[in-house]
């Protein structure tokens, strides 16, 4: 880590049921996430996220016929999505989580860390200590 950088959390996932559990481990940052803030429905299916796309699927088509509709004028409709995909991408990893743990995933650690690649390095350090 370097002197003037803010270390980032991640929460480390693994699926139990694996037999190598630990190597095919799933790092989810804490915080804002940009791509989920941009991209929404698209983020949410590469995760594999489904109840979380559908959702936001389903806020694309209110907003979509909101604004054919109009019912409500152009600019308060931008401010309303803008607000909604700044809580996207606060939430989305979070969400991301709770699709993990529906699919069988336990969080088995937290590291601290400038990036995700140093994160692993650091969780698989300590895997292979302990």
């Amino acid at each position: 880590m370097s002197l003037f950088s803010k270390p980032q959390i991640y929460t480390v996932h693994i699926n139990p049921v694996n037999n190598n559990a630990v190597e095919k481990a799933i790092f989810v940052r804490e915080g804002f996430s940009v791509y989920a803030f941009i991209f929404g429905v698209l983020w949410a299916l590469y995760h594999r996220a489904w109840g979380f796309a559908i959702f936001l699927g389903v806020f694309a088509v209110l907003f979509g016929v909101a604004e054919h509709s109009k019912w409500m004028d152009r600019d308060s409709l931008t401010i309303i999505q803008l607000a909604f995909s700044l809580l996207v991408g606060y939430q989305a990893n979070d969400c991301r989580r709770a699709s993990l743990a529906k699919r069988g995933y336990i969080m088995s650690d937290v590291v601290a860390s400038d990036n995700e690649m140093r994160a692993q390095q650091r969780y698989f350090d300590r895997m292979a200590a302990a």
